[in-house]
């Protein structure tokens, strides 16, 4: 590629608002939060701390009893009430967001001179995504087996730390109006006055307890069916743009079942998927002992709905159920359509396969008869709480001539003939008050009927 072209590439991805090498002056880093806000539903409403520091105190008062006292004319009963003092110290993580774009994109993308307002704003969109996602469900104790994992485990994050909140066990119950009471009940009296009290649930949560208020017959149920009014107890619940619910707060967590539950087995690889004819097109699959039946995806670049059809596409031609489908965050899914011990996904050996792009492993699932200690992913939690007891601290200093900040970096690879982008954040997530907290756990997926 020509020297000019090279250089008119970096200078087009230099001109964006973010993208300039190096630290983000402070109009860009209040640019790139902004963003980070704007494409996120938590961040947007908790505590943000803009760090001027790796390590930062906050200053934390707690007056846990009554300082008020009869009190009678001329008389010092001797008694003085203190607060309490402690500190919750943020201590920012450093974290490596990265990205890379050929010359051939350039070149053929029909947004032409857009393209690197497009690549910025759809990068910042997935850090966002990413930063909330490590805020939320964050865990020091996964591996690194997995681009997830890889993410969450580098802090503990807001559902961790809040284990130690009060806690509500449903024990795979679906939402009802007896959840939410039982919540309210469980939080200490001192702390329900506050009129910052939210409810954060799951999306699906959200829609679930929508679907229940839209079966009544009064302007509760029209409003439900509408999205409007969904306020449980008159406590809202975190919406952004009209939408109810968190989409990171998981609604897929492991729950324990005595019911005949179906063989599911779920992909840890997100899409975009890249299948090569001959490298990683095969497939085999034996759903129910019904018959192995062999699958060639087509070659190409695709979503994960995508997959999806091809595998079921195969698997009925082939005389079998469809069984394929997506976690709505870009995981690969097999459902076996019937339940019980009989139930069974068996993914089978077979060479060019495409099971570690798509995130699987050969061998054989079985779901579980009534009465045992079956699992399905339906699960999720509640948490009733006052946004601002969630802080959100990120290395975001002023200083435009010091490193405590945003930093991007990009730089042309002439042996791959493309521009890559690589990001550096450091970033935290604490509580400030778990006793202010109250979380519904084992709360399970309404079944729709």
């Amino acid at each position: 590629m020509a020297q000019s072209t090279q250089e008119e590439i970096i200078r087009t991805l230099e001109s964006s608002d973010l993208l300039h090498g190096g630290q983000l002056n402070p109009e860009q880093q209040t640019r790139f939060l902004q963003l980070v806000a704007q494409f996120s539903t938590m961040l947007d409403i908790v505590r943000m701390k803009r760090m001027m520091n790796p390590k930062v105190d906050i200053d934390k008062i707690n007056i846990g009893e009554p300082v008020t006292e009869s009190a009678d004319e001329n008389t010092f009963t001797g008694n003085t009430n203190k607060p309490a003092f402690n500190q919750i110290s943020l201590d920012a993580k450093k974290v490596r967001s990265s990205w890379n774009a050929t010359t051939e994109v350039f070149q053929s993308n029909i947004e032409r001179d857009n393209i690197d307002d497009t690549l910025m704003a759809m990068m910042s969109e997935r850090i966002a995504t990413d930063l909330e996602w490590l805020a939320i469900q964050g865990n020091t104790t996964l591996g690194t087996s997995t681009p997830l994992d890889r993410l969450l485990r580098r802090l503990d994050g807001w559902d961790k730390q809040t284990d130690s909140c009060h806690i509500v066990d449903f024990g795979g119950q679906s939402i009802r109006k007896a959840v939410f009471s039982e919540i309210i009940r469980s939080m200490p009296e001192m702390y329900m006055n506050n009129p910052g009290m939210r409810w954060f649930v799951s999306r699906v949560t959200a829609i679930d307890w929508m679907d229940v208020n839209a079966d009544r017959q009064t302007s509760l149920g029209d409003n439900a069916l509408q999205g409007r009014g969904v306020a449980p107890f008159g406590i809202p619940m975190i919406s952004k743009e009209g939408q109810p619910g968190i989409p990171l707060i998981p609604s897929t967590k492991s729950l324990v079942v005595a019911e005949a539950t179906p063989a599911e087995v779920m992909g840890n690889r997100f899409d975009t998927f890249e299948i090569v004819a001959g490298t990683n097109d095969k497939m085999q699959i034996d759903v129910d002992n019904i018959g192995a039946v062999a699958i060639t995806l087509a070659a190409g670049v695709w979503r994960v709905a995508e997959i999806a059809k091809m595998i079921n596409d195969a698997l009925v031609t082939g005389g079998s159920k469809a069984i394929a489908t997506d976690d709505r965050l870009g995981h690969l899914v097999f459902i076996s359509p019937t339940t019980g011990a009989a139930s069974e996904i068996d993914i089978q050996a077979i060479a060019n396969d495409a099971y570690s792009t798509l995130g699987f492993a050969v061998g054989v699932t079985n779901g579980v008869a009534a009465g045992g200690s079956g699992t399905v992913n339906e699960g999720t939690f509640i948490w009733l709480a006052n946004p601002q007891n969630f802080i959100w601290g990120i290395l975001a200093a002023n200083d435009p001539n010091g490193q405590n900040g945003t930093r991007v970096y990009s730089e042309f690879n002439k042996d791959f003939d493309r521009l890559e982008v690589v990001v550096y954040n450091q970033i935290d997530a604490k509580v400030e008050n778990n006793d202010a907290i109250v979380k519904g756990i084992n709360v399970r997926r309404r079944q729709l009927t």
